[in-house]
């Protein structure tokens, strides 16, 4: 999709009329289909930002990344992104349900430490992009602060599966 239509960002349609940022399980959180892909490729990020693009990482000792064409990267930071494709097989915790995903409210499991943020339709379409993460952000942060909304019983909501979006790819 075009980034713009008359001059206004396609994501600010999206967000005044309530679809981006729509719980998954209202109406408009139904409503649509597949995923929304707008913008630039990431080699037009590289070419316009100067975003240097690595192989695949295979590995990692103290502050060293190693990747997959052989070279080798410092790092004070990684922020893991598993790609296309979630894979959790790292998790050694019983926090995955039958289907492998993580079973969760909101990014929040019932192992204390162990969040999960910016997933395909964690919550919202909006989920997994950038903007409007800032919501699942926020709730996980309460929750990690203590403050997050309890269901009536004042327990913590129950721990759910993220729903299959089948004409999503991935």
């Amino acid at each position: 999709m075009p980034r713009r239509i008359l001059g206004i960002p396609i994501h600010a349609f999206g967000d005044r009329l309530g679809l981006i940022p729509a719980p998954l399980g209202t109406w408009r959180g139904r409503t649509q289909r597949g995923d929304l892909l707008v913008g630039a490729s990431l080699r037009q990020l590289a070419r316009r930002h100067g975003i240097r693009l690595l192989a695949r990482a295979t590995g990692a000792d103290g502050r060293t990344i190693r990747f997959a064409d052989g070279q080798e990267l410092d790092v004070d930071t990684v922020v893991w992104a598993t790609g296309y494709r979630p894979d959790y097989s790292w998790i050694h915790l019983p926090a995955l349900g039958p289907d492998g995903l993580p079973r969760h409210q909101r990014g929040v499991t019932g192992f204390p430490g162990l969040y999960f943020l910016g997933m395909h339709n964690q919550y919202s379409r909006g989920s997994s992009l950038i903007y409007w993460v800032r919501h699942d952000a926020a709730y996980i942060a309460s929750h990690i602060q203590g403050r997050a909304p309890r269901s009536p019983s004042g327990t913590a909501p129950a721990m759910t599966t993220p729903a299959r979006n089948p004409q999503a790819r991935g």
